[in-house]
């Protein structure tokens, strides 16, 4: 029993038709468009999917992975080493609570014993992963009661390997960051090494890890004995930004007392800082500028600045683009201004001044007002500097709306209009 149809092509039973006789189950091959739609469908070749992993680990693998690579560290295998140290690097960079992990496990003994390993690969990456943990308070922690700051100023002279000295450089420069770091590479011996560095083979690395022993007043003084400020006269001749940026500052640290300004007077480095204070990057501008006011604390440093024409480079650089440059040129100006007052508040240093900072401090009406009256009425020098310098302060506390630059250009002009 049961039923064809020639028309529909399916055929049914009579036991498998519904109530009112219609087919539930279908026998035959489906035709039409529909139906070759499907087939199609159904024979076509599924897309090659590539496997990506997600870089989503297990809590099980966070928690072994410490310890794993601490075991694989004591292999004697070279390639294995490179291989560990490698996955080690990849896996701190991941999060900076890896950083905490590993360095809570016992690994910075046996990385500092392969700082002066055989093989430079080696050392390279044993730098580059002390470097990742030395960015954690813990790492560091480890590393001053392991000692491993006397192997890294070995590794920072490695000729075999740039970037192990790099490495070592990075690593040295976060401790140093830290009071108890910096007391640390001094006590290692590492201002006269750093100093030797600077002066033979001066790099951007070298002379900002020197900036670091100089935080503390030993490495001060141990820096002034091993003629440093010669080695950063050394290093201000170079035509790297980095370099001069550093060496700047460094010379700003060193010449805090009065004898070791006199020493670099001596040395001969004032005429290039004046240079510097025009260079093409702001960053050295201002250490230029930190430089040039630290030395001219001195009556020698404010004479020899006034015969390089450092106040001339000082009044143009008050319209720099740079808010550090503008401040550290109003308050190298004040420094300056109690050697020789009358020549910064003559009526002709009043024109140039007004010239040059008509385009951020003083609008056009002021500046005709200003000019108007110098000429035509016989004012004192004085009182034309105090109603420029007044008008400056007014616009600097308006426009800029800075209270610093504005107490800083207020005190300035306190120290130019000052008399005994």
């Amino acid at each position: 029993l049961g039923g064809w149809s020639r028309r529909m092509g399916y055929q049914w039973g009579e036991e498998e038709r519904g109530v009112d006789k219609r087919p539930n189950q279908i026998y035959g091959n489906p035709q039409g468009f529909t139906a070759n739609c499907r087939r199609i469908e159904s024979h076509k070749v599924r897309p090659f999917l590539q496997e990506t992993s997600s870089g989503k680990v297990s809590v099980a693998f966070l928690a072994r992975a410490p310890h794993k690579f601490t075991e694989k560290l004591f292999e004697e295998d070279v390639e294995t080493r490179r291989e560990t140290l490698g996955s080690m690097s990849r896996w701190l960079m991941a999060h900076p609570k890896n950083k905490v992990s590993q360095s809570e496990v016992d690994c910075i003994q046996i990385l500092t014993q392969l700082l002066s390993d055989k093989d430079p690969v080696t050392r390279e990456k044993t730098a580059q992963v002390l470097s990742l943990l030395a960015s954690v308070s813990e790492g560091v922690g480890k590393m001053l009661q392991v000692g491993t700051i006397k192997q890294l100023l070995v590794v920072m002279q490695d000729v075999a390997s740039l970037p192990a000295r790099r490495y070592a450089h990075k690593c040295l420069q976060l401790i140093g960051d830290l009071p108890e770091g910096s007391q640390a590479i001094v006590d290692a011996g590492g201002t006269a090494m750093l100093v030797a560095v600077c002066k033979h083979s001066p790099t951007a690395d070298a002379v900002q890890s020197l900036k670091c022993c100089l935080q503390c007043m030993q490495g001060l003084s141990d820096a002034l004995e091993c003629k440093a400020i010669g080695s950063m006269v050394t290093c201000i001749s170079s035509e790297d930004p980095s370099i001069l940026q550093h060496a700047l500052k460094n010379i700003t640290y060193l010449t805090l007392s009065q004898s070791a300004k006199l020493e670099a007077i001596a040395e001969g480095c004032m005429p290039r800082i004046v240079d510097l204070t025009l260079h093409d990057s702001w960053l050295v501008r201002a250490s230029a500028i930190a430089a040039v006011a630290s030395i001219a604390v001195s009556v020698e440093g404010k004479k020899l600045a006034f015969e390089l024409g450092a106040v001339e480079k000082l009044v143009g650089l008050l319209s720099d683009e740079n808010f550090s440059v503008v401040l550290l040129s109003v308050r190298c100006l004040g420094v300056l201004a109690e050697y020789k007052r009358e020549l910064l508040s003559t009526p002709n240093e009043v024109r140039r001044l007004l010239s040059v900072m008509s385009s951020s401090l003083l609008s056009a009406g002021q500046i005709s007002l200003v000019l108007r009256r110098c000429p035509t009425r016989p004012l004192s020098a004085q009182t034309v500097a105090g109603s420029l310098l007044k008008l400056a302060v007014r616009n600097l506390m308006v426009s800029l709306q800075d209270e610093v630059l504005a107490r800083s250009a207020r005190n300035t002009q306190d120290l130019i209009l000052w008399r005994p």
